[in-house]
C-alpha cells in the first residue's frame, strides 16, 4: 500500500516537471526568435548561419589603373584576376597594363583616379603623370612591412599579400580623401 501513493506522487511530479520544461522551452524559443529578429538581418531566426551574403559597393567608384610590371607581378595579389574582378564588382573601373609603353599610353588617353603599382615603380608612374593637371593618386604595393622605398610618402600603401578587402578599404580611403 505504501508503494501506490509514491507512484501517484511521482506521476504528479512528472506531469509538473513536463509542464515546467515545456513552458521553459516555449519561453526560450520566443526570446531567441525576438533577439534574432531584432538583429536586423544579421541572422534571420537562425536560418543560414555560417553563410553570409555580402555585396560591397564602393561609396565613390574609381577609375583604377593597375601597372602590372614584372616587379609587381612577382607575387602581388593586384595581378590576381579574382582581385581585379572583385574591384570591378564593387563598382570600380579597372584597367591593367603590363609594360611602361602601355602605362604611358593609358595615362595619356584616360583620366585615372588611382594607379596601383609596386613601390619600386612609383617613381616611374609619377614621372608619367602630368603634375599640373593630374589628381591621380598612387597606391604602392610593398613586398613586406619594412620594404618599399618611398611608400611612406603616400597616404596609403598595401602589402603584396593584401586581399580584396584591403584593396577595397585603401581605395575607399583614397577616394573619400579626394572629396571636397
Amino acid at each position: 500500500m505504501k508503494g501506490k501513493p509514491n507512484r501517484a506522487k511521482s506521476t504528479k511530479e512528472h506531469a509538473m516537471n513536463r509542464k515546467l520544461v515545456t513552458a521553459g522551452l516555449v519561453a526560450g524559443l520566443s526570446i531567441g526568435a525576438v533577439t534574432d529578429a531584432a538583429a536586423c538581418g544579421a541572422a534571420l531566426f537562425g536560418t543560414g548561419q555560417g553563410s553570409r551574403f555580402q555585396a560591397y559597393r564602393a561609396r565613390v567608384p574609381a577609375n583604377v589603373l593597375i601597372y602590372a610590371s614584372p616587379e609587381l607581378a612577382g607575387g602581388s595579389k593586384a595581378t590576381d584576376p579574382a582581385v581585379q574582378d572583385g574591384l570591378s564588382r564593387a563598382g570600380h573601373k579597372v584597367t591593367v597594363v603590363s609594360d611602361q609603353a602601355a602605362l604611358t599610353e593609358a595615362l595619356k588617353s584616360q583620366r585615372f583616379d588611382v594607379v596601383i603599382a609596386s613601390s619600386g615603380d612609383t617613381e616611374t608612374v609619377a614621372r608619367e603623370l602630368d603634375p599640373s593637371a593630374s589628381t591621380t593618386r598612387i597606391l604602392p604595393v610593398v613586398a613586406s612591412a619594412g620594404s618599399g622605398a618611398g611608400s611612406a610618402d603616400y597616404a596609403q600603401a598595401l602589402r603584396a599579400s593584401a586581399g580584396i578587402g584591403q584593396f577595397l578599404k585603401a581605395l575607399n580611403k583614397l577616394m573619400e580623401a579626394k572629396l571636397p
